[in-house]
């Protein structure tokens, strides 16, 4: 059995992917906003590609514990509990005053706990928050934790989405799928820069396929990321990229088309027609990167 990489179509924002592993077992990534809105949608997705058996999920990642990023996930994990299996949950959630952490009482704080709250349903999972460096190998596919709130050299994360993770899963084959999350410029720059601990060679970056930072909107805080950014991208250097965005937004937001934000250009221009937004459920083979709409 071939890999396969998906984005699941979201009516309520964020972004939700799931990769079938080679023995049927799935990695999931994050998820959207709203479960009413799209959590059935997920779980049709696993349940018509698991032969009839209960979906089990070999790991869930999360990138940040922004709502759009974890809330359909919460109630996901509640509601279809005894229809699912999780073996490993790995998270990059910081609390605290020390990771600009949310007062409890707020809407994000509301939304992060309801998540561990969540999580503690599946007892039997290997939960575990991620750090910079780490590499699990889960069914045959490498997941390469490339960076982390941990990271606090020179400066802490100044912001929730700069903290987030980015993760890099790679294949048996040699596929890979490199994924940013709402990482900023502060962040993603890091990762060129060769006099930081979260360096990565050229080699190390290159990735088949690219979940746009942020999706898609603005990266940069500064008018110097500008260039790196667009030099990351270069050096990731895709051929499939999935935008976790919605078509109106993806074709009309100047985030997403001015000439200014020349990392999207970049993107736009290169990968031409392999650009997919996420009002589209989208699947990869990774035996042969040929790319199908899914309707669901």
């Amino acid at each position: 059995m071939y890999n396969t990489v998906a984005q699941i179509k979201l009516m309520s924002g964020g972004m939700s992917y799931a990769i079938q592993l080679s023995d049927g077992k799935f990695i999931l990534v994050d998820g959207g906003t709203s479960f009413d809105m799209d959590g059935a949608r997920l779980y049709k997705y696993l349940s018509d590609r698991s032969g009839g058996e209960k979906p089990i999920i070999a790991a869930w990642l999360f990138t940040h514990g922004h709502i759009d990023h974890i809330a359909l996930a919460s109630k996901f994990m509640t509601e279809y509990k005894d229809c699912i299996r999780i073996e490993r949950i790995l998270y990059n959630i910081p609390t605290g005053e020390d990771f600009n952490g949310y007062d409890a009482g707020s809407d994000d704080g509301i939304y992060e706990n309801e998540w561990f709250e969540a999580v503690k349903l599946y007892p039997d999972a290997f939960v575990h928050e991620v750090h910079t460096g780490e590499v699990y190998n889960i069914s045959g596919a490498t997941v390469d934790v490339v960076t982390s709130a941990f990271d606090r050299y020179p400066d802490p994360p100044t912001n929730r989405n700069d903290t987030s993770a980015v993760y890099k899963i790679t294949f048996e084959n040699g596929v890979s799928f490199m994924l940013l999350g709402d990482a900023f410029g502060d962040r993603l720059s890091r990762l060129i820069d060769e006099s930081s601990p979260i360096y990565r060679t050229e080699e190390q970056l290159k990735s088949d396929i690219m979940q746009v930072a942020h999706h898609g909107l603005a990266v940069v805080s500064s008018e110097s990321q500008y260039e790196a950014v667009y030099e990351l991208y270069r050096r990731i250097a895709p051929s499939v990229c999935f935008w976790p965005t919605f078509a109106t937004r993806f074709y009309n937001d100047t985030w997403c088309q001015s000439e200014k934000y020349i990392y999207n250009r970049f993107l736009l221009d290169s990968v031409k027609e392999r650009n997919f937004h996420s009002s589209q459920t989208v699947e990869i083979n990774t035996d042969d990167m040929t790319v199908s709409l899914v309707e669901l």
